[in-house]
């Protein structure tokens, strides 16, 4: 394979990489600014802040296992 001559296929790949990131830099631009977007995904990270506070609360007393206690809990599990 043949490499670069005159240095045009590397100027030719720089050209359209900076064209790429200008695309992406614009695009990227349109959506931060696009307010039906922004309520998307703040109503997403609001599912996923809620998500993780449930992942972390504990069972209630009626579904915990026999000897259940959370990870890193200072008290001894309580027999059901």
């Amino acid at each position: 394979m043949a490499g670069p001559q005159d240095g045009t296929e590397a100027e030719a790949l720089e050209r359209l990489a900076e064209d790429w990131i200008t695309l992406w830099q614009s695009e990227i631009t349109a959506w931060a600014a696009d307010r039906e977007l922004a309520e998307a995904w703040s109503s997403w990270a609001a599912l996923g802040a809620a998500w993780m506070r449930a992942a972390a609360t504990p069972p209630p007393r009626a579904f915990r296992a026999p000897g259940f206690s959370m990870p890193g809990s200072p008290m001894p599990a309580s027999p059901m």
